[in-house]
């Protein structure tokens, strides 16, 4: 595979495949640590950090407007 695509490991689609680090510089060529978020992986944690409250959050996912990962 080239160096230009990374594979990684995903929860919901198994192997995903992502362009890799661009530039890639020959003393620091960086590197994929971590695979994109799931859906709704950090919903909760980002909603309360604007001061929604439990309630909100639980008639949000009630309704089907955010999901929970």
């Amino acid at each position: 595979m080239s160096d230009e695509i990374d594979q990684s490991l995903d929860e919901e689609a198994l192997l995903v495949l992502m362009q890799n680090v661009i530039p890639r510089l020959s003393e620091t060529p960086g590197k994929l640590r971590t695979p994109a978020p799931n859906l709704g992986q950090h919903t909760r944690s980002i909603l309360e950090s604007i001061c929604y409250d439990v309630a909100r959050l639980a008639a949000l996912t009630a309704d089907g407007i955010t999901k929970e990962g």
